[in-house]
């Protein structure tokens, strides 16, 4: 407000109020995700669904072979929370992959095929860490949950983050 006649003041608050709830979320999402795993409740609390996740249930795949566990993946706004997720989750045994822009072609697509392998090939991962750089443009039939580390700040974020069988008719 510093130079501004106090009859502005009021309009120059009302202009800059929906900012500040951006700042206000993003300040709060850095605080309770930038803690280590070791204490961070949140990331305890993925674990544990993912772990369950990866142990209990069947699927079959699209020729029809039955396997244990669902493959799944965990959407987060940074590359800094994706990689400690990733960190985590691998120290306590699940097979994950990290996805993110930083990652060229060969390594995006290493990693896909590592969830959803061709024909007679090895799972090798279990979950896939991404960030928003996976939300559009990839193809990932066979993961059977999506779990949002953080909220997605659009609804087209959110459906691009969604596997088309969790969609309604005519979302795709």
């Amino acid at each position: 407000f510093e130079g501004k006649p106090a009859e502005e003041h009021e309009a120059i608050a009302k202009a800059i109020l929906p900012a500040l709830g951006i700042l206000k979320e993003s300040a709060l999402r850095r605080a309770i995700n930038g803690a280590p795993a070791a204490i961070n409740q949140k990331i305890q609390a993925l674990t544990s669904v993912v772990k369950h996740d990866v142990t209990e249930g069947t699927w079959k795949d699209r020729e029809g072979v039955e396997h244990q566990g669902k493959p799944s993946m965990i959407f987060t706004d940074r590359a800094t929370e994706a990689a400690e997720i990733h960190r985590h989750l691998e120290s306590q045994g699940i097979r994950s992959a990290l996805y993110t822009g930083a990652l060229d072609g060969k390594a995006r697509t290493d990693v896909v095929n590592g969830i959803q392998p061709g024909p007679g090939q090895a799972r090798r991962h279990d979950v896939i860490v991404a960030t928003s750089s996976a939300e559009a443009g990839i193809n990932l039939q066979d993961v059977k949950t999506v779990h949002h580390y953080d909220v997605p700040m659009t609804f087209k974020s959110h459906q691009q983050r969604s596997p088309s069988h969790e969609r309604g008719p005519g979302e795709d």
